[in-house]
């Protein structure tokens, strides 16, 4: 069963904690991150880089564990880029509303 806007609903309660575990693992290893657009900037494009490099060794490689590797990248990818989010919607209410 699919959302109109092409999520798998049989994979959405998967996705969401792939997120969470995500979002834990960041806080455990980094602290809760408050930074600069330019240093999210950096962050965020040096973790989409490891994901194209999980892609490029994915194509070479086809397995369970390389297309794994492609999993857990994006996955950090999808968690900075939502970190960036929660922080830009702070600063918005902190600083305009």
């Amino acid at each position: 069963m699919k959302l109109k806007d092409g999520i798998d609903l049989r994979h959405w309660n998967k996705l969401t904690e792939m997120l969470f575990a995500e979002r834990n693992r960041q806080i455990n290893k980094f602290g809760v991150q408050e930074w600069d657009s330019h240093k999210w900037n950096s962050i965020l494009t040096e973790e989409v880089g490891e994901f194209a490099q999980s892609i490029i060794d994915y194509d070479s490689n086809e397995s369970a564990e390389s297309l794994d590797h492609v999993i857990e990248e994006i996955t950090q990818v999808s968690m900075v880029a939502i970190n960036i989010l929660d922080c830009l919607l702070q600063k918005k209410e902190e600083e305009y509303l």
